[in-house]
């Protein structure tokens, strides 16, 4: 008996091990939470959904906390009873709450709207979308989404709109409603199997130009319990109809000129409906300033009802059927709830890592992570386990502020001379320098213009000293923390392609300028340069990443979303793709080098982080499948090299633990990094598993 005792006790640590391994090499959020979310729900039970362009999320009430659903796709989300609906990109339905997810139907190139559910039939759906040349389709289902079929008569055959509103009448059957943001209202008497126009008053354009402000005429479109209409127009008018679109009346005189992006009715109250309004239009001052309006008299008037939401960038509301005084909100900096109506508002942001990071970096001496991204900042305190929010907006004279982030290339970068000069710079606006760690920043110009920054590059050696990679094929160095500027190198119009980078190698003053066509190098801080090898050899390789890992001979590291990693261990003679077992095709997205150990560099993919001890040589996947769908940026921890943070659009910042980390120049064989689902160690781990519980069932039978 003692004997199967032991046994069993064995066979629970083992595999109670196997168990704490895999959890170890698993991604782990660490916020900053909330961000841009573009889609909530709400079903019949009160079960709340959101997601964003890349997850869904459901809001666990007894936890006050939001739970990713890691399987599911974001986007726009509808619900009928408890079934889920996500189109973005393609259509998928869950069942269960969205703990798993059926793709629904073959629709290549397609970009879908909001799925539209006939709430009597919840097997009826219509569903709009468009194609790669942006013409709207619409597609009808009969048995919920496993077979599609196109209904288009009557539709305009061009129709360039950014999105479809489609409505079942809940009062009479086989009506339809669907609002073209350039074509206006469409009225369907049989199910929606053919359309016709009828728009009233609504100032909608006699021709279908090819997109752009101007030829639009709905924003918004919504019907409430009743069946009363409501149109929020592009002239900045609301308008409502009391007889399915027969006739229209305009409402709201207090809301004038105003652009009401999203209009929801109240399932339960149908006199109270809310308008999401944008900027006065025209833009003329002496109009009601953007927010949510609530009007209790079926759109007569409306009041502001937003205290506590952020000022602009709400995107919808939805409304609680089971609880009718809670509302939900989706913003652009997360989820707010109010159980007033609308009164007042309270974030509800716990574990909604939405946030989209296009870069960001650690000060080394205080262990504080920066990021930014969706003209946003953060600090991340004690290596990110609290965040604050900061302020990244400019000012230029005479201009509106604009704000750091906007690109899908920005970045932070340390001064290593000084721990509180803070630099950020965007494709589009940088230099910028904060000296108060992110407080406020200023720009660092040429002549106080602005001055687009493709990479931003300290010299450790030497204080003070900073470059920048610019459009039009030159390298600009300060000498004086960015005050002064000067070119140093500036090829015009001989320039071999565009300059895609600029590195420094931190061993030695070398510093090196890549092009499409050449790297060229400079080993006295820039002050002469010559060529020493080729670039990446195609035309827009865009290259997202170019840095130097001071290696005995340089490594060379270009990150490009068209062809890659691209890795050079001899100065750029000769650039190679690694085998990263991944898809054929499937582009890396971020790369960074250990502070510590130059040999140890980590790229990703669009699913997976891989590593090298071998400066780029050999390559192993480390960790479980990334959460999103595009990493902009990685960093390895200064403090801690088994500590890998990724920069995410649409998961935040993740971090991995690993189990145990490599020294510089380690064998890769020695399966010294233990990923929990690595392919080099899953199988001979698994079998080793087997082996051991099958002699445990063997001994557990033997008499003692």
């Amino acid at each position: 008996m003692m004997r199967r005792r032991i046994a069993a006790a064995a066979a629970i640590l083992l595999i109670g091990s196997a168990a704490r391994l895999t959890r170890a090499q698993e991604w782990e959020p660490i916020g900053p939470d909330g961000g841009d979310v573009q889609s909530i729900v709400v079903d019949d039970h009160g079960g709340v959904f959101a997601s964003n362009r890349t997850l869904p999320f459901h809001w666990d009430a007894g936890r006050a906390r939001w739970q990713a659903l890691p399987n599911g796709p974001g986007g726009a989300l509808s619900v009928v009873g408890q079934t889920l609906y996500s189109a973005y990109g393609n259509a998928s339905r869950s069942d269960d709450g969205g703990a798993s997810w059926i793709a629904l139907g073959k629709f290549a190139d397609f970009a879908f709207d909001p799925i539209a559910i006939d709430p009597r039939r919840p097997d009826v759906l219509l569903a709009a979308a468009f194609d790669a040349n942006f013409v709207r389709h619409l597609f009808k289902s009969e048995d919920g989404g496993t077979s599609w079929r196109e209904v288009n008569a009557g539709l305009p055959t061009q129709d360039y709109s950014y999105n479809y509103t489609i409505l079942f009448d809940p009062v009479r059957p086989q009506t339809v409603f669907l609002g073209s943001q350039i074509s206006g209202v469409y009225r369907s008497s049989d199910d929606g199997e053919s359309w016709t126009p009828v728009n009233g008053p609504l100032a909608c354009p006699r021709a279908v130009p090819a997109g752009g402000e101007d030829s639009l005429c709905l924003r918004s479109l919504a019907q409430g319990p009743d069946g009363v209409l409501y149109a929020g127009a592009e002239d900045g008018g609301i308008y409502r109809s009391d007889d399915r679109a027969a006739s229209w009346q305009r409402v709201a005189p207090e809301l004038a000129n105003v652009r009401a992006f999203t209009l929801v009715v109240h399932p339960t109250d149908d006199a109270t409906v809310f308008a999401v309004v944008g900027g006065p239009f025209p833009d003329v001052g002496g109009h009601p300033r953007p927010g949510v309006y609530r009007s209790d008299d079926h759109g007569e008037s409306f009041r502001l009802s937003d205290d506590g939401l952020p000022v602009t960038g709400t995107a919808t509301v939805a409304v609680d059927s089971a609880h009718p005084d809670t509302i939900y909100a989706a913003t652009y900096r997360g989820a707010y709830r109010s159980v007033d109506r609308g009164a007042s508002w309270q974030a509800i942001n716990d574990g909604l890592y939405t946030s989209c990071i296009e870069g960001f970096g650690f000060n080394e001496t205080t262990g504080t992570l920066h990021a930014i991204g969706d003209a946003r900042y953060w600090r991340g305190l004690d290596h990110g386990a609290q965040w604050q929010e900061g302020d990244v907006s400019v000012t230029y004279a005479g201009y509106p502020p604009e704000h750091l982030g906007q690109s899908d290339r920005s970045d932070v970068v340390f001064d290593p001379h000084d721990d509180g000069a803070l630099y950020a710079y965007d494709e589009f606006l940088g230099p910028f320098v904060s000296t108060d760690d992110g407080g406020t920043w200023q720009p660092r110009f040429i002549s106080d213009l602005e001055y687009p920054t493709a990479e931003l590059e300290f010299d450790r050696r030497r204080s003070g000293r900073l470059f920048i990679a610019t459009p039009y094929s030159a390298v600009q160095r300060s000498d004086d923390a960015g005050r002064h500027w000067q070119s140093v190198l500036d090829s015009g119009g001989g320039a071999p392609g565009e300059i895609e980078g600029v590195a420094i190698d931190a061993s030695n003053d070398d510093v090196f300028a890549l092009y499409e066509h050449a790297l060229v190098l400079s080993r006295d801080g820039g002050d002469h340069w010559q060529r020493v090898g080729k670039g990446l050899d195609e035309d827009y390789p865009s290259v997202q990443r170019f840095l130097v890992a001071p290696t005995d001979s340089p490594t060379l590291l270009a990150v490009s979303l068209a062809s890659g990693l691209r890795v050079s261990r001899d100065r750029g003679h000769a650039w190679s793709a690694p085998n990263l077992g991944s898809e054929p095709g499937d582009p890396a997205f971020a790369t960074a080098v250990d502070p510590r150990h130059a040999q140890t560099i980590y790229t990703t993919t669009s699913t997976h982080l891989f590593r090298s001890d071998d400066a780029g040589a050999h390559w192993r996947s480390v960790g479980g499948q990334l959460p999103a769908a595009r990493v902009y940026d990685l960093a390895v921890d200064p403090d801690d090299s088994a500590a890998v943070y990724a920069a995410t659009c649409g998961a935040g910042v993740q971090l991995l633990r690993q189990a145990s980390t490599t020294s510089p120049g380690a064998d890769t064989a020695g399966c010294d990094i233990r990923p929990g689902i690595d392919r080099d160690t899953f199988w001979p781990l698994a079998a080793l598993m087997i082996l051991a519980v099958l002699a445990l069932v063997h001994r557990l039978r033997s008499p003692d």
